[in-house]
């Protein structure tokens, strides 16, 4: 409360007290006791409306401060969910093809683990995918010409799969884990792209070696085992591929 609001409070009250005690001035009587009370509590009615407006007004502004403060910090915690996102998915990432990396696939691999242990996963299937012919082009064409073969791969075998996630493990070595859509048309998938690697080794096209291995309930229990067999295939196939540039 201002010390003005606070004088005009005080003085209202002490006329009002005058009044009653009969000390007033010989004018104030003359408006009649209802009169009187009327003018002398209006007067401490603006003198609260005036204290009133100051409260509300600190009221109000200290409100806005707070939704401010309140909103400064959700835009931070939104900018630093946004860069920490950033950060793990580039952790996650492989910075030359795009797919999901080694470290992705490790993370990736113990989801499944622990989804194997509980009993809730029925069905899924692994491939794993070599890039033939890299050392030849490499040593023949260049690394630059060795990269854009590996993204070609890639793109490939993301073209097939294209409802599940591909992770580049090694230099030249993709792994595949299929479920829903991809798992159901897995032997037709595979198949195009056992076609088309065949078809790329006659014309100068990317190779692409892949071996195929589906998760057996009570038998395997963990990951690495279907990985393991899809692997061997993959090292068969290898062989299969006539006139391959290994």
């Amino acid at each position: 409360m201002s010390r003005s609001n606070q004088k005009a409070i005080e003085e209202a009250s002490r006329r009002i007290a005058l009044y009653f005690n009969g000390l007033e001035d010989a004018q104030a009587y003359t408006r009649g006791n209802d009169e009187y009370l009327r003018i002398a509590m209006n007067s401490i009615h603006v003198a609260d409306v005036k204290n009133s407006f100051i409260v509300l007004s600190l009221f109000t502004l200290s409100i806005t401060m707070l939704v401010s403060s309140f909103m400064l910090l959700k835009k931070r915690e939104h900018f630093h969910a946004e860069e920490l996102g950033k950060a793990r998915n580039m952790a996650n990432t492989d910075s030359m093809t795009g797919v999901k990396n080694k470290n992705a696939y490790t993370s990736y691999k113990a989801h499944v683990n622990s989804r194997v242990s509980a009993g809730d996963l029925d069905s899924f299937a692994v491939v794993v995918c070599d890039v033939n012919g890299l050392k030849w082009v490499n040593d023949n064409k260049g690394h630059k010409a060795g990269d854009e073969y590996i993204k070609t791969a890639c793109r490939m075998i993301c073209v097939l799969f294209k409802h599940s996630p591909v992770f580049r493990i090694g230099g030249d070595e993709f792994v595949v884990v299929l479920t829903g859509q991809d798992y159901d048309a897995r032997a037709e998938i595979l198949a195009n792209l056992n076609a088309q690697s065949e078809s790329n080794s006659k014309n100068g096209g990317v190779i692409v070696a892949a071996g195929m291995s589906e998760y057996i309930s009570g038998k395997d229990l963990a990951m690495a085992s279907v990985f393991e067999r899809a692997d061997a295939f993959m090292y068969e196939r290898k062989k299969q591929l006539k006139g391959a540039r290994v």
